[in-house]
């Protein structure tokens, strides 16, 4: 595949699943058959990516699984692709009964997560001593976060596709502001309030879902700066004004850093249109 192998674990994780690696590959359920554990990816050797499942072997409905390109020889198997599609819409909408049945039962309470990122006492929806993280789609409730001390996960068999999570008022008139994680999205709020800014901020789980800024106006995006470029990658896909901090991390990690007058003061520039 021409494809990275981080540009597809980027679009891999935006369905909700999660990749383990074992030396250069990296392997998971497969987002087409659901095969455990049978989907993995790693490098070509050439930049790009090989990609298969040992169960389907569908590489076709794999790719579309993903939302990635396919290959142009020969004809899709438009069967086992519309199989695909229907065992995945039954998995989402059984995991959006759970995820409702669970953020039911939260209730909003401190967090060691939360504390270690600067916001010792913000109260978020709390689950079995994890943050719970709503995935909002556009037919409701989709999937959940979850945030412990030290790890995340999304509720298995959730869609991720389109979802979102926000933070503060959703007025039509202001601006809309994207970024990947919930920590990243806190301290933004933080640092446009400080701005006297109140403009909605989005949580987009990922770098792949920063593509949901293309369907909403004036839409502003905070990607992370990682180490392999994803952030950018995608903020540069959805075609919306875009910052990430100067040094490798988050803009949790840049306000942390440098504190909350310096993010604010680059977010001021973002939205003076200077980047």
């Amino acid at each position: 595949m021409r494809e990275s192998v981080e540009h597809v674990l980027a679009a891999y994780q935006a369905l909700g699943l999660d990749a383990r690696r074992t030396g250069l590959e990296y392997h998971g359920p497969c987002p087409s058959c659901a095969g455990r554990d049978r989907w993995h990816v790693g490098p070509d050797g050439a930049g790009g990516s090989v990609m298969a499942c040992r169960q389907c072997g569908d590489f076709r409905a794999i790719a579309g699984a993903l939302g990635l390109g396919r290959p142009t020889d020969g004809a899709p198997d438009t069967a086992a692709m519309d199989h695909a599609r229907a065992a995945r819409a039954r998995r989402h909408a059984a995991a959006a009964r759970r995820a409702a049945a669970i953020f039911a039962r939260c209730r909003p309470r401190r967090h060691q997560y939360l504390a270690g990122k600067g916001f010792p006492d913000v109260k978020l929806p709390a689950h079995e001593g994890r943050i719970v993280v709503p995935v909002w789609g556009a037919d409701g409730l989709q999937s959940l976060q979850f945030i412990g001390r030290s790890h995340k996960r999304f509720l298995s068999g959730g869609r991720m596709t389109g979802g979102r999570a926000v933070i503060g008022p959703c007025d039509p008139r202001g601006r809309w502001w994207h970024v990947e994680g919930l920590a990243t999205g806190l301290s933004v709020r933080r640092a446009i309030g400080a701005l006297g800014v109140l403009d909605c901020v989005i949580i987009c789980f990922s770098a792949a879902g920063l593509m949901v800024a293309r369907h909403c106006r004036r839409a502003l995006i905070v990607a992370d700066h990682d180490a392999v470029g994803t952030g950018r990658e995608w903020a540069e896909r959805a075609g919306c004004p875009y910052w990430m901090p100067p040094e490798q991390g988050d803009a949790n990690d840049y306000e942390q850093a440098h504190g909350t007058g310096a993010l604010a003061a680059a977010l001021q520039h973002l939205l003076m249109g200077e980047y």
